[in-house]
Formats: structure tokens, sequence, C-alpha cells
């Protein structure tokens, strides 16, 4: 019935820093509060996405041990 749609995690990053930059243009908000509400989504969204994935890998390339 609904078609899913596949957004890709940089697809999102973008979203927020163009909804954050158009809040400082617009001025609807003071530009500090834009800014902080798009670094706060950036930081939630990183912690989300690095929580719900857990088969990354934490070594660094080289570092066999």
């Amino acid at each position: 019935m609904f078609a899913k749609i596949m957004v890709t995690e940089s697809q999102v990053v973008l979203a927020i820093f163009i909804m954050s930059f158009a809040l400082i243009l617009s001025e609807v908000v003071h530009r500090t509060i834009a800014a902080w509400f798009g670094s706060v989504l950036m930081l939630l969204y990183g912690h989300y996405t690095e929580s719900s994935t857990s088969t990354r890998s934490t070594m660094l390339p080289g570092n066999s041990s």
C-alpha cells in the first residue's frame, strides 16, 4: 500500500543542515538558537545511528590485536 522510501544518513544530515541554515537566514529565531538546534539534532541523530548499528568495528585499520 505504501511505498518504502530509502533515506540515507547523509540525506538526513543534509536536511538538518539546510533546516538550520534556513532558520538562520530567515531570522525567525535568533541565529544562536537555530545553530544550537541544528547541532543538538546532529548530535542526537549521531547518537541514535551509532547505538542502532552494533556491527560497526571500533578497531583502527591495520591494528589486528
